[in-house]
């Protein structure tokens, strides 16, 4: 099932993203969301998400300050049909469900170009009762005040991911790119998903992944070399054994939105960690690093690399710049 999403009048009009079945597409204000639709002040930063199961296309509003419209209607959440009309602020949405029960013949592969849309996938069936209660923080408005800044000295790429205390880890976001996978099964080194079951197995190629790195593995030079900057998953450094890491990072699968339903929690994207993370008490710090020493992962700029550690620094999280090392 593919839906497609047409800015049908407004500001940017004619623009589309598409969303495949494990999808999620967040349209809002922000520049952290999936379509960003900047100019129209009565868009929230994330306004609306939409996501397809397999079986059908669901539109949410995201708790947005003027409300999401289906065909004129106000909604909270409804199935999505094709030809439907969504308005947010003063820009209407047309969407397009392609694949269903009543998909014509046209040729999907040449119906839109590729977005850059992220995968996330629907739940397995053994999780368990959601563990965090997740507030969905708001960017920080950026000053307007101009301060030159100093050059900062950079410091190696992959020496810096590599010390520190306990073991070394990686999960891995397999519906990033084909490549990942591949990856991981020609390593020879241990991965497993973090789902389990039918489900796990039905959604084995958009997974999110664990992987232990020793400290001889060559595969770390290669997923820092293709990954770092692509999103690809976050480092972590852990003082536990894998199959302990990797009940761990189960609970976190599925939250619960404040004052809201239950719902999938891309944690290990880093574009979603590095959010999420500054916005925690110190209860939510401690109970999501569990076991965890520091999480590693690129800013927004990949030439800073971002460490999270549980330690109430006042400089968290601490930002490195970065340089590739000659390997």
């Amino acid at each position: 099932m593919l839906l497609i999403i047409e800015i049908a009048s407004g500001h940017g009009a004619g623009k589309t993203v598409e969303v495949q079945a494990g999808e999620l597409c967040i349209v809002g204000r922000s520049r952290q969301a999936d379509m960003v639709v900047s100019t129209d002040g009565k868009i929230s930063r994330a306004h609306f998400e939409v996501w397809c199961t397999g079986q059908d296309c669901v539109v949410r509003d995201c708790e947005s300050t003027h409300g999401t419209f289906l065909n004129d209607q106000p909604i909270t959440e409804e199935t999505l049909r094709d030809g439907d009309i969504v308005l947010a602020g003063k820009t209407t949405f047309r969407v397009s469900v392609l694949g269903g029960p009543d998909r014509s013949t046209q040729d999907v592969d040449n119906a839109v170009r590729r977005s850059r849309i992220q995968t996330i996938t629907s739940a397995p069936e053994s999780f368990e009762e959601p563990t965090l209660r997740l507030k969905v923080p708001e960017p920080m408005e950026r000053s307007s005040k101009r301060i030159e800044p100093m050059e900062p000295e950079k410091v190696p790429l992959y020496s810096t991911i590599r010390e520190g205390p306990g073991r070394l880890f990686v999960l891995l976001d397999a519906a990033r790119s084909e490549r990942i996978l591949e990856i991981l099964t020609q390593s020879g080194e241990r991965f497993q998903s973090l789902y389990e079951g039918e489900k796990g197995r039905e959604l084995a190629l958009v997974a999110p992944y664990l992987l232990e790195l020793p400290d001889e593995s060559s595969l770390f030079s290669q997923l820092v070399e293709e990954g770092w900057g692509q999103s690809w998953g976050i480092f972590i450094r852990a003082d536990c054994a894998f199959d302990e890491l990797r009940k761990h990072f189960r609970h976190f699968l599925l939250v619960k939105l404040e004052d809201g339903p239950d719902v999938y929690f891309r944690f290990y994207d880093p574009r979603v960690l590095r959010t999420y993370l500054p916005t925690c008490t110190i209860g939510e710090t401690k109970q999501f690093f569990g076991p965890v020493f520091s999480y590693l992962m690129e800013a927004e700029d990949a030439g800073t690399l971002l460490r999270f550690e549980p330690g109430g620094s006042t400089d968290y999280p601490e930002e490195i710049p970065v340089q590739y090392e000659d390997r």
